[in-house]
This record gives structure tokens, sequence and C-alpha cells, in this order.
């Protein structure tokens, strides 16, 4: 169980900081 966590909480940081970086590519 705590490595599906670990993998979650890798999976949903590498969303967020995707998704921050579209953000920031789309603005430029």
């Amino acid at each position: 169980k705590g490595v599906y966590a670990l993998l979650t909480i890798i999976c949903n940081c590498l969303i967020i900081h995707s998704k921050f970086t579209f953000i920031g590519i789309f603005i430029y």
C-alpha cells in the first residue's frame, strides 16, 4: 500500500507540473 501511495503522489506531482508547464507555454 505504501508503494502505491508513493506512486500516486508522484503521478499527481507530475500531472500538476505538466499542467503548470503547459500553462506557461500557453502564456508565452
